[in-house]
């Protein structure tokens, strides 16, 4: 379904943690494209929504 292309990718604004290409080619899908950016958190309480809009800036 996935498979990692890229670990610890750097862009201007940040890190990101991991690039998964969409390997599975259903319909569902398809319709996100060929990456996923992914970023790993491990945090004891619920994520607030600016810490949400501030990872959506960080790519």
């Amino acid at each position: 379904m996935f498979e990692i292309i890229d670990e610890r990718y750097w862009t201007g604004a940040g890190e990101i943690d991991l690039i998964a290409e969409i390997t599975l080619a259903t319909p569902f899908w398809r319709e996100f494209g060929g990456d996923v950016l992914i970023e790993c958190k491990n945090w004891a309480t619920r994520l607030a929504m600016e810490k949400v809009f501030s990872l959506h800036h960080e790519a």
